[in-house]
């Protein structure tokens, strides 16, 4: 199926599927389809303009002709694990065009910046046969690494002033970007933060022919699109030509399987009444064999 627009509502219904999906569904999913749209994942800090960019982008992208999906991830309180879904209230201008569509949904109890079955919510849109498929993470720092092997092109978002968040994500997020943008960059402060990047990234040493890029990008003034959008292209040629698809199914198995174990687990923890157990080795033992039998 192919998405046009007028065909919204199905697709919506199909996202939903995925995203409320048991472990029976979750372990018949493909996660090496036919078609695999190309896969972008834009993470950085909270507060960095990241939705307001991918908007910005993405309708640069349509101009090309190309179809895009965003699954945008917003973080949920640890106590009621509901979420604002601001995203979705952010890109509302675009929801509507032919080619373009928007999904927001609660991280839940993850703590990686991405959500309950992530990478089946991707595959819907590869079944759907979009060019384009960009997920935005919560921006948690360096616990986002997942993001390296679910998408094909990481771009890290960074605002004005960001030296100390360069600090703290130099050991994770920083390590895997492969396009660093530096975004409202008509503001003060974000020619420094492209000098600190660039120096940073001198340093970082390894075996890939690939280059991280640095660029300097503003949405409110659409500067900046054009060379980010050429960066993604280039780096998803370099991707095509040197991934290798055999190791990258391999983590994509490891991280829905682990990911799916530990959500069955935590629904096993809550329905337990852990009192009656006189050790943790008990409960530890009835718990694992309640993983033996899939629910719904």
């Amino acid at each position: 199926m192919t998405f046009d627009g007028s065909n919204r509502a199905v697709l919506a219904k199909a996202v939903t599927s995925a995203a409320r999906a048991g472990v029976e569904q979750i372990l018949a999913q493909d996660l090496s389809p036919e078609h695999e749209a190309r896969r972008i994942g834009f993470t950085g800090p909270p507060g960095s303009g990241k939705s307001t960019l991918i908007a910005s982008w993405a309708e640069h992208r349509l101009k090309s002709d190309r179809s895009v999906a965003v699954l945008a991830i917003d973080p949920s309180s640890p106590i009621s694990q509901g979420a604002i879904l601001g995203d979705r209230i952010r890109m509302g201008s675009m929801d509507t065009r032919e080619k373009f569509f928007i999904r927001s949904v609660a991280s839940t109890r993850l703590h990686d910046g991405l959500c309950h079955n992530a990478l089946g919510i991707l595959s819907v849109f590869d079944r759907w046969g979009f060019d384009d498929a960009v997920l935005e993470t919560v921006g948690v720092g360096q616990t986002e690494c997942n993001i390296r092997f679910i998408t094909g092109t990481v771009v890290l978002v960074l605002p004005p002033n960001s030296g100390d968040v360069i600090q703290a994500m130099k050991a994770g997020i920083m390590e895997i970007a492969d396009i660093h943008v530096v975004n409202k960059c008509d503001l003060p402060g974000s020619r420094t933060l492209a000098r600190e990047l660039n120096s940073v990234l001198a340093m970082r040493s390894g075996a890939s022919t690939w280059s991280p890029k640095v660029i300097e990008v503003s949405s409110t003034a659409g500067s900046g699109l054009g060379e980010l959008d050429a960066a993604i292209d280039e780096h998803y040629l370099w991707y095509r030509e040197n991934s290798d698809r055999k190791t990258i199914l391999r983590k994509r198995i490891e991280y829905q399987l682990a990911e799916t174990v530990s959500h069955q687990f935590e629904s096993l923890l809550r329905d337990t009444d852990l009192d009656r157990f006189q050790s943790l080795g008990a409960a530890y033992t009835e718990l694992l064999s309640g993983l033996k039998q899939p629910d719904g």
